[in-house]
């Protein structure tokens, strides 16, 4: 058994628990969440975002899904993140299209209790990578960070790109870290050394 623990907390009560693919996997997964009540509290901590929210942004047909994404898509356009994006509204699969060179921070609904000594890591899926060209910006989670872990999510592609409730979407590795002491050096003299290679 590792020496190591890591405990990860529900914020959400749609929030999916982060999952190792494998025993094997260094990684764990992170989804979006998924959303089954209107009643979920993680719509009340998208709408305290939203600048002059009105409920009349809903449509008498939403799923509880198509209300997180409105709610998160609406947030992220306030915000710059999204211009050209746009919300599928389907009463089977709503969705998110991320357009090329834009980028949508995604609450996990997760929150951590990160070991002394540690960073959480952000990691690419490859596939996500590499079928749909989403990948990972703001990256490390120090150890004093107990906030909800967002996910910085950023289309490198050419084409408009999915992102749906439940979708796996990152992994976090548990990496070491090291704080070191800076000394600061006041010096008018240039630093002339040459460095071979």
């Amino acid at each position: 058994m590792s020496e190591h623990v890591i405990t990860f907390h529900k914020e959400y009560d749609c929030a999916i628990f982060p999952q190792r693919g494998t025993e094997a996997s260094a990684g764990f997964d992170f989804f979006v969440p998924k959303p089954t009540s209107v009643n979920s509290n993680a719509f009340d901590q998208l709408k305290a975002k939203i600048n002059n929210f009105s409920e009349d942004i809903f449509g008498p047909n939403d799923t509880p899904e198509l209300m997180f994404l409105r709610l998160l898509f609406i947030w992220n356009k306030q915000e710059g993140r999204v211009n050209r994006s746009y919300l599928y509204v389907h009463p089977d699969k709503p969705a998110i299209w991320l357009y090329p060179g834009e980028n949508l921070l995604i609450p996990s609904g997760i929150s951590t209790d990160i070991p002394k000594g540690y960073v959480l890591d952000a990691r690419n899926k490859s596939g996500v990578a590499s079928k749909k060209s989403l990948i990972a910006g703001a990256e490390l989670v120090d150890e004093d960070y107990t906030g909800i872990m967002h996910i910085d999510m950023h289309n490198i592609g050419t084409k408009e790109q999915e992102i749906t409730c439940g979708m796996k979407i990152v992994q976090f590795m548990l990496e070491e870290s090291h704080i070191y002491e800076v000394e600061q050096v006041n010096s008018e003299e240039p630093i002339n050394k040459v460095t071979e290679r």
